[in-house]
């Protein structure tokens, strides 16, 4: 099973160091774990020293940063959408996956709506190495049909967020809310 990171490589925000602790007390001799993204301030140094120590370097693979056709074709490859992250605003490696429907096992921070865990789209962790291994655990013992059936969901759940027109009318709406004197000729208090 390939499992697969995309994003900066920052071990304490992404809680890669606890995503390469996890992989690697998951025991699973079979599975990769991908890492794709440029280096933050020396990470990847740090983050490959981890896999050595941990006696997986050969199971993890750090790819570099990587973009448009490239970063496509690497996230086509994913078995698991992997986002691990201590805290995350709405990640758009997260909505890129599951919109061309991967499985993802994330943090509940890197699914902050909560959409792909409702959909049942997503294996949801804890930030601890226990807790990934557990989710690692967990997606090995499903068959290839189950993660398709994970992935149709993935891709079904993005289809609820609204499209960057949308967002952008919404956007505007609420910059034009603020601008616009009220009744008493006063900005809004948020204005």
């Amino acid at each position: 099973r390939l499992f697969m990171f995309i994003g900066r490589l920052d071990p304490w925000q992404k809680g890669l160091n606890v995503l390469i602790e996890g992989f690697s007390h998951a025991a699973q001799p079979e599975a990769l774990l991908v890492l794709v993204g440029p280096d933050s301030r020396g990470s990847r140094r740090s983050l490959e020293a981890l896999a050595e120590r941990l006696g997986i370097r050969s199971r993890v693979v750090f790819t570099g940063a990587a973009f448009g056709a490239r970063r496509a074709g690497l996230g086509a490859e994913a078995g698991v959408f992997v986002h691990t992250s201590r805290w995350e605003g709405l990640s758009l490696s997260v909505l890129s996956a599951a919109a061309i429907g991967k499985p993802c096992l994330l943090t509940r921070d890197a699914d902050p709506l909560g959409s792909l865990e409702r959909a049942n789209a997503a294996v949801i962790v804890e930030p601890t190495a226990s807790s990934i291994a557990e989710g690692i655990r967990r997606f090995a013992e499903l068959g290839e049909s189950e993660l398709q059936v994970m992935g149709a969901r993935a891709k079904q759940a993005t289809k609820a967020h609204p499209a960057w027109p949308e967002i952008a009318r919404r956007l505007g709406e609420a910059y034009r809310t603020m601008l616009v004197p009220n009744v008493s000729g006063r900005r809004s208090p948020t204005g």
